[in-house]
């Protein structure tokens, strides 16, 4: 088991397009598959390879089976949510539109660590096959479902206090062997003595170690003492040590731990705009959690009927 962070404050580029993701068990009623979906209509060329034409027919089970599943997905609950969102007596505004589309810059930016640029946010759009039509249509479908959610989402002033001392406040640099029995563990303890350094708890992890962390010698994030994220018996040990020190085996669901610190990090200046950002962030990762929520219950109470084999074949498959 992985001691880093299960969570953090910003949410990342691809949970807010992976919004659709665990929507599953939809009402699916299967047909038997059109031998030509375009059957009647003319044929559209889409490209030409050498003198010879592609027509649109001619991709589309290969598209189909490719991504067919979550362009349906999409397409359903896009479908869905105007319902919803028209049965509440609601509209999704320009103003709306924009901060989508401003939310999803900033995401990109933060998320990839981007210095500047649209052309680099470009790039990380379509290294995520977000071209134009499909991002038009995420930025809207972000907008109802978060249209749809905001009422439930709050946060308390207790919660930006803990995020602010998370961020701000002093921090444990440790390094962590996990090993996968206790016994392994106590080898490990038992190699590393009285006062270890930084190489011999590296030289130790790289061996005993489980943890992803193992292949940069068990180095750990900053670790508040306040935060969460990471079990009591961690930040308890690392409470009790100081810089130099091995704390006692640990056990943890995935095995058995030994903690390192290293240093303690000081409290750092807090910024005048700390609460106002860290609260809006917190908002932005409750609504995600709420709209994940509601995309799946829109999309599952939607019956869809395959007629196509290929598109039938990728949707069976969810």
């Amino acid at each position: 088991m992985n001691i880093d962070r299960k969570h953090g404050v910003t949410a990342s580029l691809g949970v807010l397009i992976l919004v659709l993701g665990g929507c599953s068990q939809t009402t699916t009623s299967r047909g038997r598959a059109t031998a030509d979906g375009s059957e009647g209509l003319p044929a559209r060329v889409i490209a030409t390879v050498g003198h010879e034409a592609v027509l649109a027919e001619d991709l589309a089970p290969s598209l189909y089976e490719i991504a067919g599943r979550e362009a349906l997905r999409e397409w359903v609950l896009d479908r869905a949510l105007q319902r919803e969102i028209e049965a509440r007596g609601l509209a999704i505004t320009p103003d709306m539109l924009r901060a989508e589309r401003a939310l999803l810059v900033e995401r990109t930016a933060s998320g990839e660590r981007l210095q500047s640029g649209a052309g680099l946010t470009e790039q990380v759009l379509r290294e995520r096959n977000l071209g134009p039509v499909r991002r038009e249509a995420m930025i809207r479908r972000n907008a109802g479902l978060r249209l749809l959610t905001r009422d439930e989402v709050r946060v308390e002033p207790e919660e930006v206090s803990l995020a602010a001392e998370i961020a701000y406040g002093p921090k444990y640099r440790a390094r962590v062997i996990l090993a996968g029995t206790e016994r392994e563990a106590g080898e490990a303890l038992n190699q590393l003595g009285t006062r270890p350094t930084p190489a011999d708890v590296a030289r130790l992890a790289e061996r005993y170690s489980i943890d992803p962390s193992a292949r940069t010698g068990g180095v750990l994030p900053l670790i508040s003492p306040v935060d969460p994220a990471y079990p009591v018996v961690v930040r308890s040990a690392l409470g009790e040590l100081s810089p130099g020190q091995v704390s006692p085996i640990l056990p943890l669901p995935a095995g058995a731990a030994v903690l390192y610190l290293e240093a303690v990090e000081p409290r750092s200046i807090v910024p005048e705009d700390a609460s106002k950002r860290l609260e809006a962030e917190l908002r932005v990762q409750r609504e995600r959690v709420a709209m994940e929520r509601l995309a799946r219950h829109l999309v599952e109470t939607t019956r869809v009927d395959v007629l196509d084999r290929s598109l039938g074949w990728a949707w069976d498959g969810r």
